[in-house]
């Protein structure tokens, strides 16, 4: 399958993070959604790509609109419904980031998540959970997104 990529603001060096998120007809989604990802502590260093699963709403438009400002991003049109997993692999092709965050797009996260996910990473923690919380009551979302980070305790040698 075909994909068309668009890039938007510099493309100049590698961003640390590259942001992938995966849409097919979830237009309504990728506002909050991309407005998380703009308001990362270090967005500077975050390339943000909209994979579109061939939408036939305006998905497109509405990416392109809100990933005009960013610093670094792209969107990665497929030519059909490539579903989850090949869709996200189609975004990771594309991607120049030295790391791939994915993310659903109708999930938002709190400023700080990717710094503080990079920041496990440098501490060579051996694993970390992330958990994310929508809630929906009579068709509208309430979002509980605090990021929870927990770290195993230090092996025991038992």
């Amino acid at each position: 399958m075909e994909s068309q990529i668009e890039n938007f603001g510099r493309a100049d060096g590698q961003p640390l993070v590259s942001i992938i998120v995966l849409n097919c007809n979830g237009a309504g989604w990728l506002p909050k959604c991309f407005e998380t990802i703009k308001a990362q502590t270090i967005l500077g260093q975050i390339e943000a790509i909209m994979v579109d699963n061939n939408s036939t709403d305006d998905s497109v438009a509405v990416a392109r609109r809100l990933l005009a400002d960013f610093p670094c991003a792209r969107t990665v049109r497929n030519s059909a419904n490539l579903g989850f997993c090949e869709g996200n692999n189609s975004g990771a092709r594309a991607a120049n980031g030295r790391y791939l965050f994915f993310l659903n797009n109708d999930t938002w996260m709190e400023t700080d998540c990717i710094c503080l996910l990079y920041t496990s990473l440098c501490h060579n923690w051996p694993f970390l959970l992330l958990k994310t919380k929508n809630t929906m009551l009579n068709g509208k979302f309430y979002p509980e997104n605090t990021p929870a980070f927990w770290r195993p305790p230090a092996a025991s040698g038992h």
